[in-house]
């Protein structure tokens, strides 16, 4: 398999964060025609890859000069902070264009404003403007050396640009400043989990389901690990843990998806990758891999649909071509 098919086969997997995100590119075997069956090499549990180029890396907890003390009188005095405040109002609410207005404004009204530069700088990994979102984090830590929430997303942000060196020493950060950081340790195992260091991984996935036992999100990346050690009953205990604190979870259910199919139990990954078709019908994605999942299940058919839906919903050259390839492996024009 080409470097391209190894990554994309690996999109289906995306941990919170949240993503959002998910780094880590698979390994399965280029469709081969058959005539009738297809032999489908499913994927392996694994995030998302995030095409990008390279960036400067920003200055580390070390290099950072502590800040002059703020005192409360002037946080209460500060001009960003109702803007501030608009502006994560609109975040929450999904408004990422009315939020960005929002924390334009406040880096405006007070450019040494810690917290106007991270705030805007979520924005921007949101809307994967990871080059922008690395400027303001740097900008709130230099600001604000003690900005642990800083650190995480700047870490959030290495990620995606698969610097997990990086993003690991900015969780290191994260976590001395704040050691309670339970979102931290689960981000960090996810950059060990990139590194291929599965039991460093483990060791934080389980310190962050210690400090919170009701993060749905915080299960889906210690299944995630169980899944590249091929644990993958554990793996689905965890996915379904996920689904059970978090019913509407689309990513856990495609998860464990692929963790039955890796079972050879595709009669409950076509269940569950079509409950994550129901929750978000429009992740092309899953699509292919549903249709992976038919024509393994010897569903010509129904398989056929699915890519062809994906070609359909798709603009990403990646997944455009790897529904082609698997349509022309079975002797079906696109």
């Amino acid at each position: 398999m080409s470097n391209g098919k190894q990554r994309l086969s690996s999109r289906l997997i995306i941990p919170l964060i949240s993503i959002s995100m998910i780094l880590l590119a698979a390994c399965s075997a280029s469709p081969n025609p058959v005539p009738t069956e297809v032999a489908v090499a499913l994927p392996t549990l694994t995030p998302e890859p995030v095409e990008t180029s390279e960036i400067v890396i920003a200055p580390t907890a070390d290099e950072i000069v502590d800040p002059t003390p703020t005192t409360e009188a002037a946080i209460q005095d500060d001009p960003a902070k109702p803007l501030i405040e608009n502006g994560i109002a609109l975040f929450e609410a999904t408004d990422l264009e009315g939020a960005l207005q929002a924390f334009n404004d406040a880096v405006a009204a007070n450019p040494t404003s810690a917290e106007a530069y991270y705030q805007r700088g979520r924005v921007y990994i949101e809307m994967e403007d990871l080059a922008n979102a690395v400027v303001d984090l740097n900008q709130a830590i230099l600001i604000n050396a003690n900005y642990a929430e800083a650190f995480n997303a700047r870490g959030k942000a290495y990620m995606q640009y698969e610097q997990y060196d990086q993003a690991v020493a900015d969780f290191n950060a994260a976590i001395g400043l704040k050691p309670d950081f339970d979102g931290a340790y689960n981000n960090r195992a996810l950059a060990y989990f990139n590194k291929v260091d599965p039991d460093k991984a483990l060791e934080d996935a389980n310190q962050a389901i210690s400090m919170d036992p009701g993060a749905a999100e915080f299960y889906v990346t210690r299944g995630l690990i169980y899944g590249m050690q091929e644990n993958y009953d554990l793996a689905i205990e965890d996915f379904t843990k996920a689904i059970e604190l978090k019913p509407d979870y689309a990513k856990a259910f495609a998860n464990r998806a692929v963790a039955y199919a890796a079972s050879a139990k595709l009669t409950q990954g076509l269940a569950d990758i079509n409950q994550a078709i129901t929750l978000t019908p429009d992740q092309a994605i899953y699509y292919l891999y549903r249709g992976m999942m038919y024509l393994q299940n010897n569903e010509q058919q129904n398989g056929i649909n699915d890519l062809r839906k994906v070609l359909d919903l798709s603009n990403d050259e990646e997944l455009r071509q790897e529904a082609t390839d698997w349509l022309t492996s079975i002797g079906v024009a696109p």
